[in-house]
């Protein structure tokens, strides 16, 4: 991300020509090790909260008779996945031991791996009217079933020789980005747009406009102690109606809550987030 914005400056202002064949030697700001730290943060930021929605399910249940075609599919395809982002494999759940809180999963005809009950206590079914508080499963039963394909995610670490370790994956569904900059020295250390740049190279860091919502009020309030206010002005958190008659338009600013609290202190009102105030 943080060298496509790069290019895009480049091609902008020096042209296609002379970025691609002008031999040009481009000094940045970036910070490879708060690059790849800010890549892995936003990633497992947004995998642990889409677990805490819930497991979406397996990429299909398999009937046991088609196992072992399958299962021979499943080597060839794993053996051909190229290094990239995620290290993914597929694995076809053989075995369901609710009393050892294992699974079995074949990786192939002759290769096996399994997941225990921590691997998957997340995989609760997905439930939008407990939106975020997905209950944790308490039997592996419970997550998977015999003949489910799903994704798995090669774990990073482990000692030369021992058997592979592999987590239940699910690409999330929500998206994000983040960015670091050095504030003394106005420079930015690390980008990331995005959750995958293979899969969406859009820059939601930097070319995504969207409402601030109440992430702004800090830029408001920080306005208003620059002008004197203190943390312990009392602010009003009533009602109250702005017109533009021009335009026979008017704005009755209200609260998440839908009711209003009266005076604040303005750290009190910041931190409930009071649109009134």
């Amino acid at each position: 991300f943080f060298v496509e914005e790069v290019r895009r400056y480049l091609m902008t202002h020096f042209g296609g020509e002379q970025v691609l064949t002008g031999g040009l030697t481009v000094h940045t700001s970036l910070d490879l090790d708060d690059q790849i730290a800010a890549w892995r943060a936003l990633r497992k930021g947004l995998r642990d909260h889409d677990r805490r929605m819930g497991y979406r399910g397996p990429i299909r249940n398999v009937p046991k008779d088609e196992w072992p075609a399958l299962m021979a599919e499943i080597a060839a395809s794993n053996a051909a996945i190229a290094p990239g982002e995620d290290a993914l494999v597929q694995g076809l759940v053989i075995e369901v031991d609710d009393g050892a809180q294992k699974l079995t999963l074949a990786l192939g005809p002759d290769e096996r791996t399994s997941l225990g009950i921590a691997d998957v206590n997340w995989a609760g079914p997905v439930n939008p009217a407990r939106d975020g508080v997905v209950a944790r499963v308490s039997r592996v039963g419970q997550a998977l079933h015999a003949g489910d394909l799903v994704y798995l995610e090669r774990l990073e670490g482990g000692a030369e020789g021992e058997t592979a370790r592999f987590a239940l994956y699910q690409r999330p569904l929500a998206e994000g980005s983040l960015i670091a900059v050095d504030l003394e020295k106005a420079q930015l250390k690390a980008i990331v747009g995005g959750y995958s740049f293979a899969q969406s190279e859009f820059n939601r860091a930097l070319q995504s406009r969207r409402q601030p919502g109440s992430a702004f009020k800090p830029i408001v309030y920080a306005a208003a102690l620059a002008r004197g206010y203190t943390p312990a002005t009392i602010v009003q958190d009533t009602a109250i109606v702005y017109e533009d008659y021009s335009r026979g338009f008017a704005w009755k600013p209200e609260n998440y809550s839908e009711d209003f609290l009266g005076p604040l202190t303005l750290r009190t009102a910041l931190a409930k987030s009071r649109n009134a105030a």
